[in-house]
C-alpha cells in the first residue's frame, strides 16, 4: 500500500520542465515525505 500511494503522487507531480527546482523537491519529499509523515503524525 506504500508503493500504491507513492507512486500515484510521485506521477502527477514529476513537471522537471515547468518549475526545474520545485517539483524535484516535491517528487523527493513524496517519496520520503510518505514514511516521515507517517511518523511525525
Amino acid at each position: 500500500d506504500i508503493t500504491a500511494p507513492s507512486t500515484s503522487k510521485a506521477k502527477p507531480k514529476p513537471t522537471k520542465g515547468k518549475k526545474g527546482k520545485r517539483p524535484k523537491v516535491q517528487i523527493e519529499w513524496e517519496v520520503e515525505g510518505e514514511p516521515r509523515e507517517r511518523l511525525r503524525s
